[in-house]
């Protein structure tokens, strides 16, 4: 009891606002709840709460990170909520090892979405008599308890071309009617969940904002050996730009690579181009572009990067850029600068929004924008300390704690309306 106490008191206001949110009005001191500094935790019973997690241990780069990360923060929230965690890789059934989580494998039928969707979901959710379930953009077609979904953005909508024909088919199809059945639905952003009401004529009370976190493996490094150990593995020059992200149309690294390569040319910079992330649908434009420009030799493709390494990656680089030209939110943003990277990035969606005044924004489907911004921070040094400072700051504003605690009022809140009948 003391350590939660302790915990508590070292919360942010902001976290300690939305605790407020999800506790009694009416709780008695020494009733059953968490007592904190005078805050009684309200109960809604031993509910059993239903999580999604087969995109753990899938390299799903975004889902993953915010699933595991939600988990991870839920396990240590005050209440009595128990959790089921329905996973498909084994790092899934790892994930449930802490407080009040249970692993449910999803079988056979977890790695092919229409049968889990359609058939064996369902019917699991029904035997372990789940009370909730959350899942991300989509769940089963006949769910036994109520809903809530997860929509980090809509961008098969504004960029079709950037979508392999069915994946376009599914989404058009199955994400609106689960946002409409959903009895609630998240979001990451502002920007998103304006985009959802409008999309969707979803009623404004039904979408709400959780803001994603980052992780605290991601922050400066003081040992540079562990850098110029990661830069050796991965064969990296000693300074270069990183994008990190999967390879696709509308991730724009193609522009990326014309800018930084007009530049490279002109002898306006000297740093090399890293692209951290895996091939998706679409990325042979992107290989294509370096294999044009003649400086294959100064490009470096990472493929897929571990978590264990990507914070060596972000304290290596001299510049981070993100030139997306949509986001829901953008974790990758929030890692650069966690780790005092400066960053550059496209001014555009949610990208704003999630990083405020700590980097420079630009329109980066404009090539000579691009180029001109990378030449004006690479040969600022100055400039670089101040993004590199801006973005530390800005990123202490965005807990995975504060996250699940805004998930965790809307847990309680749809519970609340099922046992009272609303």
């Amino acid at each position: 009891m003391l350590s939660s106490v302790l915990a508590l008191s070292r919360l942010s206001l902001q976290e300690k606002d939305a605790i407020k949110n999800v506790v009694s009005d009416t709780a008695v001191l020494f009733g059953r709840g968490f007592i904190g500094t005078g805050i009684i935790w309200r109960r809604s019973g031993l509910a059993r709460i239903a999580i999604d997690i087969h995109a753990v241990g899938a390299r799903l780069t975004g889902n993953e990170t915010y699933i595991a990360n939600l988990v991870t923060a839920l396990a240590w929230m005050p209440g009595d909520e128990s959790y089921l965690l329905y996973y498909r890789a084994p790092a899934g059934a790892v994930l449930a090892r802490r407080p009040r989580m249970q692993a449910r494998p999803l079988g056979f039928f977890g790695y092919h979405p229409i049968p889990r969707l359609l058939l064996s979901f369902g019917r699991k959710l029904k035997r372990d008599g789940a009370d909730l379930l959350h899942v991300q953009y989509v769940g089963p077609l006949a769910a036994p308890c109520p809903m809530i979904v997860m929509i980090h953005d809509l961008a098969f909508l504004h960029f079709p071309e950037a979508f392999r024909w069915d994946e376009r088919l599914w989404m058009r199809l199955l994400i609106p009617r689960a946002a409409h059945r959903a009895a609630h639905v998240l979001t990451g952003s502002e920007f998103s969940r304006q985009d959802l009401i409008a999309r969707y004529g979803l009623p404004p009370t039904k979408v709400t904002v959780t803001p994603y976190g980052v992780s605290s493996l991601y922050r400066p490094l003081r040992d540079r050996s562990l850098v110029r150990a990661v830069q050796t593995r991965y064969r990296l020059p000693e300074h270069f730009i990183l994008a990190v992200g999967n390879i696709q149309p509308r991730k724009n690294l193609r522009r990326l690579v014309e800018a930084w390569s007009r530049a490279r040319q002109a002898g306006t910079i000297d740093a090399g181009l890293v692209i951290a992330g895996q091939e998706s649908w679409g990325a042979g434009e992107t290989v294509q572009a370096a294999r044009e420009v003649n400086l294959m030799d100064e490009i470096r493709f990472t493929g897929y990067v571990p978590v264990t390494d990507l914070p060596l990656l972000y304290n290596a680089a001299d510049l981070f850029v993100y030139p997306s030209l949509f986001e829901g939110f953008g974790l990758p943003l929030l890692e650069a600068m966690a780790c005092g990277t400066p960053v550059v990035a496209g001014a555009n969606s949610a990208i704003p929004e999630v990083v405020g005044d700590a980097a420079l924004l630009t329109d980066t489907a404009d090539v000579a924008a691009l180029q001109a911004i990378l030449e004006q921070v690479l040969r600022d040094r100055h400039l670089r300390e101040c993004l590199g400072a801006a973005g530390r700051r800005r990123a202490r504003q965005f807990t995975w704690r504060y996250c699940a605690l805004k998930t965790l009022e809307i847990y309680r809140t749809v519970l609340d309306r099922r046992e009272t009948g609303e």
